[in-house]
């Protein structure tokens, strides 16, 4: 995949070791604890599934340092092919970062599959002299570098989504992926400072009214009930009609597009973006053994769709189209029925000797 120029790159300071950042970011429930739902079959090579019709593939797997994806496979050849790349770098307890890592970092190379060597060459036995020599090296080199002396407490991660085609009618596109690897890796730093390694569930409930942004985020916010600022740290609950309130600190807002809560077992993120029609999302990642029940995962999916549903419902030519799509579903599956019920044919004879 070429390395277009138009891509989105995001770098985020982390409250974890480059081990915990890697398990967060390339493993399924590690990922789907803060991004969503994901599969992940880990080495270069291993699928990842983020659904039904939704299988890619690793293309880089350096364990604890650099995890990239994709090559889904494209519904035309106008669909744009698109490049997902973490990056981890080590920082030491004085904020300094690897150099090794750094550099890893920087590298803008394209991703490629190496061919695999198809002979190893042979390891030379080490001898007392090289023995000696590489414990002189390694005496030489805990003394010049303090790096070696302490543990990374923090980490950065930078992200790359390459693939974005060129053109005017790709604009709101990138612009809605831009907005989104905000909130998302805005989900990564408080998952890892306020639920780290806990297991986590997470849904979405989504919308896509006739309206603009503005209007429909001034129409969410007050079908929830706010009682409390919109403003970070400030306490917050929300009292809508149907689902369960929802009580905790406000931890991320931007005009007119997010509003996110962290209760004391999860975040809970309203989000708007787009224009005439805009997409409406409300995610919910629930952390904890009991409350990541899948139970209580769905019950808590349906409600809040069936309340966006009833705050946004679908207009006439909506509704329209729906019913047209559902009834050729069900022809086609008929047709399907129809084959296989008339499908009585028998098996040719056998010929004789």
């Amino acid at each position: 995949m070429d390395d277009d120029a138009r891509r989105i790159e995001k770098e985020v300071a982390l409250p974890a070791t480059p081990e915990q950042v890697w398990e967060a970011i390339a493993t399924g429930p590690g990922i789907s604890a803060w991004y969503v739902p994901h599969e992940i079959f880990p080495g270069e090579g291993g699928l990842v599934s983020l659904g039904p019709g939704l299988d890619g593939r690793v293309l880089v797997w350096q364990e604890g340092e650099r995890f990239a994806y994709g090559r889904f496979p494209l519904e035309s050849p106008d669909q744009p092919d698109y490049l997902y790349d973490f990056r981890i770098a080590a920082v030491s307890a004085n904020g300094e970062m690897d150099e090794d890592t750094e550099d890893a970092e920087d590298a803008t190379e394209e991703v490629v599959e190496e061919p695999v060597a198809d002979e190893v060459e042979e390891v030379e036995e080490p001898t007392a002299e090289s023995e000696d020599t590489a414990d002189e090296a390694a005496e030489d080199s805990e003394d010049s570098d303090d790096w070696a002396d302490e543990e990374p407490e923090t980490s950065v991660l930078t992200f790359v989504q390459s693939g974005f085609p060129e053109g005017e009618e790709w604009d709101a596109e990138f612009a809605s992926y831009d907005q989104g690897w905000d909130l998302f890796l805005g989900n990564l730093t408080a998952y890892l400072t306020h639920f780290p390694g806990e297991p986590g569930a997470a849904t979405v409930a989504g919308a896509s009214p006739e309206l603009s942004a503005e209007v429909a985020w001034t129409q969410l916010v007050a079908a929830l009930n706010v009682e409390g600022e919109l403003a970070v740290e400030a306490s917050i609950e929300l009292k809508p009609e149907g689902p369960e309130e929802i009580t905790g600190t406000v931890d991320a807002v931007v005009a007119h597009q997010l509003l996110g809560i962290r209760t004391e077992n999860g975040l809970h993120r309203f989000a708007v973006d787009g224009d005439e029609p805009c997409t409406v999302s409300i995610y919910h990642y629930l952390y904890g053994e009991e409350v990541a029940d899948e139970e209580v995962v769905d019950q808590l999916s349906g409600d809040w769709q069936d309340w966006l549903d009833e705050l946004f419902p679908l207009t006439d030519d909506e509704l329209d189209d729906e019913d047209e799509e559902d009834e050729a579903e069900a022809e086609a599956d008929s047709e399907d029925e129809d084959e296989a019920d008339t499908d009585t044919s028998e098996p040719e004879d056998k010929p004789t000797s």
